[in-house]
């Protein structure tokens, strides 16, 4: 079994945890979302010919991610 974190009192989030983990979206989907829970903008970017959204950034510093598409200018 493959763990997040190594002990009980430990969180999963940061780059230490998600390192290059990414969400791959559909190519149609929004590129701006906002996290509901701390507020944080994050940018959909393009690998390999996917849109991703990287969970080391999405957790940066929180463990759980409520993402809403946002559009320009919101």
């Amino acid at each position: 079994m493959t763990r997040l974190v190594s002990g009980p009192d430990e969180l999963p989030h940061g780059e230490s945890v998600w390192q290059d983990t990414v969400l791959t979206l559909p190519n149609d989907s929004p590129t701006a979302y906002r996290n509901q829970f701390t507020g944080v903008m994050h940018t959909a970017s393009e690998r390999d010919g996917q849109r991703v959204l990287p969970l080391a950034e999405v957790f940066a510093t929180f463990p759980v991610a409520l993402l809403v598409s946002v559009s320009a200018g919101s």
